[in-house]
């Protein structure tokens, strides 16, 4: 009887310790397809919904912040589901203490290296007559000048909670983890990235959010854990979001 590997490695335990379940075979394409399929359900019933209720044309930032909180939470629930489906636990699906908690910090500080990289190479751009206009506008978090304590609240719900676990989950735990249980490393970071990137529906930020996205799915394979990479994306969107509201309040 053949049984495929873990698209994670395990973590490094103790001779004391319980060997950790390594025999769970890795998602299957199947699996991929009903998680991206239910995606776009999801994205399709979000817009349907702000527009039925009436939300401005802007989004808005309650608005934005609220139907962010709950596309994550489908995203979450879309990957549950399937795991349940499939008989994979948790600890399958990467939520285990990781092998190496310092690739938190390498992932996090990695991805701001990301975004310097891609400034300057703007700048080159610029220097060379091109127009960048349409790939400086960034993606700020969903909160105003104008916001109170509420919407602050709400837009860091948001940004720092619910945005780091819904996406990680289902990027890298659900995509990158199956993928990687059928190619090779390089590939499966690629088209994940990608993926991810491609979910923000906005080219400003295209190029650096799949290469933020391929350093995640990284820091997962080399820890075996989404902890890493939902450790690393709750702190840089805890910086990116303390830097725009004290922008916007200044």
């Amino acid at each position: 009887m053949l049984i495929e590997r873990s698209p994670f490695p395990a973590p490094e335990r103790s001779a004391s310790s319980p060997a950790p379940d390594t025999t769970r075979p890795p998602w299957r394409l199947s699996d991929l397809a009903l998680g991206m399929g239910a995606l776009l359900l999801v994205l399709a019933l979000a817009v349907a919904l702000l527009a039925a209720l009436g939300a401005p044309a802007d989004g808005g930032g309650e608005w934005s912040a609220g139907a962010a909180i709950g596309i994550n939470a489908a995203m979450a629930g879309i990957v549950l589901g399937l795991a349940a489906r499939r008989g994979i636990g948790l600890a399958d699906l990467g939520f285990r203490r990781p092998t190496r908690w310092l690739l938190v910090l390498v992932a996090w500080l990695g991805a701001y290296a990301v975004l310097a990289v891609y400034g300057g190479l703007l700048l080159l751009m610029e220097a060379s007559g091109l127009d960048v206009a349409a790939l400086r506008e960034g993606n700020p978090p969903p909160v105003g000048a104008d916001a109170g304590p509420a919407s602050l609240l709400l837009a860091a719900v948001a940004v720092i909670l619910a945005a780091p676990l819904g996406e990680e989950i289902f990027f890298r735990g659900l995509l990158f983890g199956g993928l990687r249980g059928r190619s090779r490393l390089v590939p499966a970071l690629a088209l994940s990235g990608f993926l991810f990137a491609l979910f923000h529906l906005n080219v400003a930020v295209l190029l650096p959010f799949a290469a933020i996205g391929m350093l995640f799915a990284w820091a997962v394979a080399r820890s075996g854990s989404l902890w890493t990479s939902i450790g690393a994306h709750a702190a840089f969107n805890s910086l990116a979001f303390g830097l725009h509201v004290a922008g916007a309040g200044s």
